[in-house]
């Protein structure tokens, strides 16, 4: 009963309510976000240096994963906290160098186990 469901959304009014999906599986994610990425996304960071991403948990993650050759394990174990800033750095041909959190490590920590408990259900 999600005002936000996609079968409220009038674009989607031509669909049974079957045929749209309830949930997206990270490999789907990874899917959509790659080319976004590659299209928008990157061309804009090499050309104007600094970019702000604003994204949710899975689309979060499957940026991270991308970026840093995660696997799936490593990723699905990895944390982000909501609302700390995530900086990546890449050099002039846009090769990964580093990342990091803002803000104090300690709190940082906390935060991501706050996430990971989140996804236990605790």
């Amino acid at each position: 009963d999600d005002e936000r469901n996609p079968r409220f959304d009038p674009r989607y009014a031509d669909l049974s309510p079957d045929e749209l999906p309830l949930t997206e599986s990270l490999k789907e994610v990874i899917e959509r976000m790659l080319p976004y990425w590659e299209s928008e996304i990157k061309p804009s960071l090499k050309e104007q240096g600094d970019l702000l991403v604003a994204a949710h948990g899975n689309s979060l993650r499957a940026l991270v994963m991308h970026l840093k050759g995660m696997s799936k394990e490593e990723i699905l174990k990895f944390n982000i906290p909501t609302g700390i800033p995530y900086v990546f750095e890449f050099d002039d041909d846009m090769n990964f160098v580093k990342d990091y959190f803002l803000g104090d490590p300690e709190e940082v920590k906390k935060l991501m186990e706050k996430v990971a408990n989140q996804a236990k259900g605790k």
